[in-house]
């Protein structure tokens, strides 16, 4: 039963790190913030993990049966029973279906080969509710059946790369599986407490701070690089410790950056190796064999053991093993091959490095430019973080070639314990404030389309004339934040008060739009400009006011996702601050003429 009333703080938060290729949990209590558990004993896991996989298991006509763990479980089992049986469809696996909800070409491949009813929405939605469900139920075990799930706050962690409309859709897709209240939620028992969205490489900042306090010492002013390699993104952040009341403070030097790669990358090149080594693996068409080759290579005697040096040697599934022979002796290239030469498939200490290599490469580069950017700046150390950063090979690499003896001054290259927990835990500190980001640099041009008094020199094609005979120019990009800029966190950024362009206009179209271009951008419609969102604002009040009607406009930047608010400043009943969802989720074009203009 619900409580009547509920605390103004939560009994417990979760930091939730939703992954490309694992998930995983940590949780404190309010009476000891300071004591953050990890969860290890998933369902099927086969051994201890700090996270389950990231994976989905359907029915053909579109059931979900089994998720994390058991879904690679369920999935093999019915491979099996399809193979004995000779049975047709056997259901759906889908894994690393996280970069779906990042638009571009990698999502588009992917849904390409997705049924229809598998969308990035479906998919995700699924998985949180799965997850979240389970997390309850650890949490009403550890602390009582009296705990509800309404006085449990949620920190969901994500990619400092993504764009702000798929944090704005994560904030959705977490409110329709049920776990935050909303007007996207169905569940009377969700949580009442507001998602916090974080970003994973400051979560895992925070995490080596706490996790290392004593063996590496921080002093105010400071400066360490964050580096968070996971199975789908390579996310880097800067850091400046700072004086604060909390003891783990710090500003962001410069912004920050990254881009796609990580484990699942080298898990592709894996794939790839093996198709260039065993010739008929390119037209071979067995999801039972090829799903027990990427569970060695996942296992612990796969990518995770390599240390770059030594061999591995695979047994290869028998199916597999005879297609190669017949491929061979049907190619008239079998000769001087025996049996045991199909039987298994030997990977060289150089073919081993390959496969990682180019994604180590990826690292370091970013690396650099990031160690650029703070060219004026000490970087003490350098904290390795994040599921790929639990490869030995990786670390050793980037070990040898940042640490302060290759580098020529004091920097030191630390890879904490449980890499791979450092997200979840670090946004479970974040969520009580044990830890908090003053200031980031904002990596682009914020700004509101606008309509302005037509000036000498202004485009001629946006030019209109309102109702009482005024030239004015559509179009225009009013900046609140430019690109580059130090934004201190929790303080808004305003340009003034805006108003109706038109005397009976009784809705006005807050547009939010940003621009990655160097020089300012003057309209909405340069290049590099793009439109996060809109939101169609009552102004129909208070009508006799015409053109004084005023709005205060008002934007939040320094948090890790942007807010924007309204406030009616003389018209209307309601004269509060109005939170805006400004996050344009069909992804539609910009620049085209609309009636209502601010």
């Amino acid at each position: 039963m619900a409580s009547s009333s509920r605390s103004s703080q939560p009994k417990v938060i979760v930091g939730l790190d939703f992954g490309t290729t694992f998930s995983g949990f940590s949780f404190a209590h309010r009476s000891d913030p300071d004591d953050v558990q990890s969860f290890y004993d998933w369902p099927d896991a086969g051994r201890p993990y700090c996270k389950t996989q990231t994976s989905l298991f359907y029915s053909p006509a579109g059931e979900l049966l089994a998720w994390g763990w058991s879904a690679l479980k369920a999935y093999s089992e019915a491979l099996q029973v399809s193979s004995s049986t000779g049975q047709g469809e056997v259901g759906l696996l889908v894994s690393k279906f996280k970069p779906i909800l990042e638009d571009g070409e990698l999502a588009k491949s992917m849904l390409e080969v997705l049924p229809g009813w598998a969308t990035a929405e479906k998919l995700i939605v699924d998985y949180l509710g799965c997850i979240s469900e389970f997390i309850g139920g650890h949490l009403r075990q550890k602390y009582g059946s009296c705990l509800l799930r309404e006085e449990v706050a949620w920190c969901l962690s994500v990619p400092a790369i993504w764009s702000d409309a798929s944090k704005r859709k994560m904030e959705i897709y977490a409110e329709n599986a049920g776990i935050v209240k909303g007007k996207h939620c169905s569940s009377s028992e969700a949580s009442s407490f507001p998602l916090k969205i974080v970003l994973e490489p400051e979560a895992a900042s925070f995490y080596c701070q706490k996790q290392l306090k004593d063996t590496a010492i921080l002093c105010n002013g400071d400066k360490f690089l964050t580096v968070d390699v996971g199975g789908g993104t390579i996310d880097l952040v800067v850091h400046e410790k700072v004086e604060g009341g909390s003891s783990y403070e710090v500003r962001e030097v410069s912004a920050s950056s990254g881009e796609l790669g990580g484990g699942t990358y080298v898990d592709k090149n894996f794939l790839g190796l093996l198709k260039r080594k065993i010739g008929c693996l390119e037209s071979f068409d067995d999801p039972e064999t090829l799903h027990k080759i990427t569970r060695w290579w996942l296992g612990s005697l796969g990518k995770s053991s390599f240390d770059g040096t030594g061999f591995k040697l695979y047994e290869l599934p028998r199916k597999l093993s005879k297609a190669w022979k017949k491929f061979d002796e049907q190619l008239g290239c079998a000769e001087g091959h025996d049996e045991e030469y199909y039987e298994k498939i030997k990977l060289s200490e150089e073919e081993l490095r390959g496969i990682f290599d180019t994604e180590i490469e990826k690292v370091a580069a970013l690396i650099d430019k990031q160690l650029s950017h703070c060219r004026d700046t000490m970087i003490q150390h350098v904290f390795l973080v994040g599921g790929f950063a639990e490869s030995p090979y990786l670390v050793k690499k980037i070990t040898e070639k940042y640490n302060s003896s290759n580098a020529g001054a004091t920097r030191e290259v630390i890879a904490p314990p449980s890499p791979g927990a450092a997200i979840c835990k670090g946004a479970v500190a974040l969520g009580f404030g044990t830890a908090a980001v003053v200031s980031r640099i904002s990596k682009k041009w914020y700004g509101l389309r606008t309509a302005q008094r037509f000036q000498e020199g202004d485009r001629e094609e946006y030019k209109f004339v309102n109702d009482e005979g005024v030239d004015m120019c559509d179009e225009k990009f009013q900046i609140f934040v430019k690109n580059g800029e130090s934004i201190a966190e929790d303080t808004f950024v305003s340009d003034g008060n805006f108003g109706p362009s038109f005397a009976k206009q009784r809705s006005m179209t807050i547009e939010l739009f940003s621009s990655s271009g160097e020089i300012a951008p003057s309209y909405v419609t340069d290049p590099g400009c793009k439109r996060l969102g809109k939101y169609i604002f009552d102004i129909s009040e208070n009508m006799e006011l015409g053109h004084k009607r005023s709005v205060f406009v008002s934007m939040y930047f320094g948090r890790s996702s942007i807010q924007v608010f309204a406030q009616r400043i003389n018209f209307g009943k309601n004269r509060q601050p109005e939170k805006l969802y400004c996050v344009d989720l069909s992804g539609s074009s910009i620049g085209r003429k609309r009636k209502s203009r601010i």
